[in-house]
C-alpha cells in the first residue's frame, strides 16, 4: 500500500505574493487565457459593468504553478476562476453563478464599490 500524496507546499514568495495580491487588490481574478470557465466568469462581470478586476493569468506567468499552489494552499481551490472580492474569497464559476442568481453577487460588488448602487 502506497503512502498518501502530500501537496506540494507552495514556496514562501508565491505565497507572500498572494496574500499581497488578496489583501491589495479590490476586486481579484485569478486565470488562465485559455480557461472556458474563466471567460464565463470575466463574461459574469463584464454584463454587471464591474470596474474591472485585477486580472492574473497564471498560464502567462513564470511562475504560475508556484502562485496556483500558493492560492490552493489559502484557499483550498486548485481551479480557476479563483475570484476575491474585497478580500473575500468568492470561489469557481459555480459559485459565482450561485451567487449572481441570488443576487448576492451584486449586492457584494455594490458594497465593495465595484458597481454603483440602485
Amino acid at each position: 500500500m502506497s503512502a498518501p500524496s502530500t501537496p506540494v507546499k507552495a514556496p514562501e514568495a508565491e505565497l507572500q505574493q498572494a496574500r499581497d495580491l488578496i489583501k491589495n487588490e479590490k476586486f481579484l481574478f485569478v486565470s488562465k487565457t485559455w480557461c472556458p470557465d474563466c471567460v464565463y466568469g470575466k463574461k459574469v462581470f463584464s454584463d454587471l459593468n464591474t470596474s474591472p478586476p485585477h486580472l492574473v493569468e497564471l498560464d502567462l506567468l513564470d511562475n504560475g504553478k508556484e502562485l496556483q499552489s500558493a492560492f490552493l494552499e489559502i484557499t483550498k481551490q486548485n481551479t480557476v476562476p479563483n475570484v476575491f472580492i474585497d478580500g473575500e474569497h468568492i470561489g469557481t464559476e459555480d459559485d459565482i453563478a450561485r451567487l449572481l442568481e441570488s443576487g448576492e453577487l451584486k449586492q457584494k460588488l455594490e458594497t465593495a464599490g465595484l458597481i454603483p448602487q440602485n
